[in-house]
């Protein structure tokens, strides 16, 4: 006794005009998205970054600013101009100090921060 299988049939369909009903082959191997830890952690990382830059630049503003007062010193001597305001050179050399010391102060508090949560408990 002779079984023959069903035959199948195969429909081809017309590719459709809009690109979007059209199925796409995929050609990766690999996810095109993120799994959400992963996309979390990226961001923590840039973060921590950005905090490390800005740590660092309140660092050379404090220094920057050290070095605009030691000048002050050795140049002119007469009441600047600042804002259309005159201003004695002694007020600036105060203002000029007080930024630098919070300017420095900030780096040294994140500093410190920084070194307390790297600290194994």
């Amino acid at each position: 006794m002779l079984v023959l299988a069903k035959p199948k049939l195969v429909a081809r369909l017309l590719a459709s005009d809009f690109p979007s009903e059209n199925p796409r082959t995929q050609t990766r191997n690999f996810s095109y998205t993120n799994t959400l830890p992963f996309i979390d952690e990226q961001n923590k990382n840039e973060h921590n970054l950005k905090l490390k830059m800005m740590k660092y630049l309140q660092l050379i503003v404090g220094v920057l600013l050290i070095g605009y007062l030691i000048d002050s010193f050795f140049g002119n001597q007469s009441p600047v101009n600042k804002f259309g305001f005159e201003i004695n050179i002694w007020i600036q050399r105060l203002f000029l100090a007080l930024g630098a010391a919070g300017f420095i102060s900030m780096y040294f508090t994140k500093k410190k921060a920084e070194r307390k949560n790297q600290r194994p408990n």
